[in-house]
């Protein structure tokens, strides 16, 4: 198994959710199975936000990877799952990344990663 781990700055749920801090981090981590090399698994924790990841679709000619997400809130314990929960994140040059994340409860909002 390859994997790495990021900490990531979640803008809308530090605002949102955060503490009084300013730059709240939070994590996410990928991970690839020896024999499912062309899926990519991982965790995410964005405070209030927790959840599971699985790659559905990887352009590699523009580095993005889009993930479909299971999560759930934290506060309230709902879960959330479908077709409109979605991560997509494209890396950059020096290998972090930047995105953005949408589900059910909310709009579209931006993901940064290191």
């Amino acid at each position: 198994m390859i994997s790495c781990a990021y900490s990531v700055a979640v803008p809308y749920s530090s605002e949102s959710y955060g503490s009084s801090e300013e730059g709240d981090t939070y994590a996410i981590e990928f991970a690839h199975l020896e024999k499912q090399f062309d899926t990519m698994y991982g965790m995410f924790d964005f405070g209030a936000f927790v959840g599971y990841l699985r790659s559905m679709s990887t352009n590699k000619d523009t580095r993005t990877i889009k993930f479909q997400r299971r999560g759930r809130n934290t506060g309230e314990g709902e879960s959330s799952f479908g077709n409109d929960n979605i991560i997509q994140l494209k890396f950059l040059d020096d290998n972090p990344f930047e995105g953005c994340a949408q589900n059910d409860w909310f709009d579209r909002y931006e993901i940064y990663g290191k």
